[in-house]
């Protein structure tokens, strides 16, 4: 009689153990998900701040000067978050 309130135990924790493990495995993937959205989104915002800073700026203002500096953050700091998470997603693919 024993065995059968430990085989119910046993058999009632695996299916805990499944469905937890069904939603965390669909979390990640979501997750993964929108990482990859937001490279593709990185990746088009750094082409397009690129193009923007090939331009030559002619006004010599203080402010303009100011704001192409500014752009220039933006753009290798969007590169530097790419290339984190990039590198992190190709470690775990195996191709880093």
């Amino acid at each position: 009689m024993w065995w059968m309130l430990a085989f119910f135990i046993c058999a009632t924790s695996l299916c805990l153990c499944v469905f937890l493990l069904a939603r965390v495995t669909r979390l990640f993937l979501s997750m993964q998900d929108r990482i990859e959205e937001s490279l593709d989104i990185m990746d088009e915002c750094y082409v397009e701040l690129g193009k923007i800073l090939e331009k030559p700026v002619f006004f010599d203002s203080l402010e303009v000067r100011q704001v192409v500096t500014s752009i220039e953050k933006v753009h290798a700091s969007i590169i530097y978050i790419a290339n984190g998470v990039s590198l992190n997603r190709d470690d775990v693919q195996g191709t880093g």
